[in-house]
């Protein structure tokens, strides 16, 4: 197991650095990226803005997010499904919060295939990050016996957007420790656990 000061040395708290490290290497997809996230997180703060309100009159959000919804896919519902976690609940167990964090993830998803293929001279659409099915489980291919709590995956841009099968630690692009509350000592006890799966 990775002691605390190995995993602090190797994990970088500050976000912006994640989101430099994962942005495009070509200037026409760094711009491509950021027009997908200021969209994306413009209507996923509308819609948490309403559900907080509680009113039905100004739903000019939940509009907004039926046009994005297609082939059986309702974006209002996978919001539904992901806005537990959205909202922080201090008393959630880390088990109730793996399904809440999965479903977030394919909400941004369909949100990125469907939004990318309406922007003018897309030639190739952004590959998808999907999440594993199985929660809390050792991955096959795995020399230890460690569980991870939500795995995920990168896949093609006309994956079926659906929970994926059978995790395996070849295919698995990103790792979740998941904590039902922050506080320092399962902060630290996080980053030793993602430093450890990762090694």
């Amino acid at each position: 197991m990775a002691t605390v000061s190995e995993s602090r040395r190797e994990v970088l708290k500050g976000a912006n650095y994640v989101v430099d490290q994962t942005q495009p290497d070509c200037p026409r997809y760094q711009r491509l990226a950021q027009r997908l996230t200021n969209r994306i997180a413009g209507l996923i703060n509308g819609l948490v803005l309403e559900a907080e309100s509680g009113t039905e009159s100004e739903d000019h959000w939940r509009r907004q997010a039926a046009t994005l919804s297609d082939d059986g896919i309702s974006v209002n519902s996978m919001f539904a499904k992901a806005w537990p976690w959205l909202q922080s609940h201090n008393r959630s167990t880390e088990r109730e919060m793996y399904t809440w964090i999965s479903a977030f993830v394919l909400l941004v998803a369909h949100l990125i295939r469907r939004i990318s293929a309406d922007e003018d001279n897309i030639t190739i659409l952004p590959r998808l990050i999907l999440p594993f099915s199985s929660t809390d489980k050792m991955p096959a291919g795995s020399d230890s016996d460690k569980r991870v709590d939500v795995a995920l995956t990168c896949c093609d841009a006309d994956s079926l957007i659906a929970l994926q099968p059978d995790i395996d630690y070849g295919d698995v692009f990103a790792i979740a420790e998941v904590k039902a509350k922050f506080t320092d000592a399962s902060f630290d006890d996080a980053l030793a656990q993602l430093f450890d799966y990762t090694r």
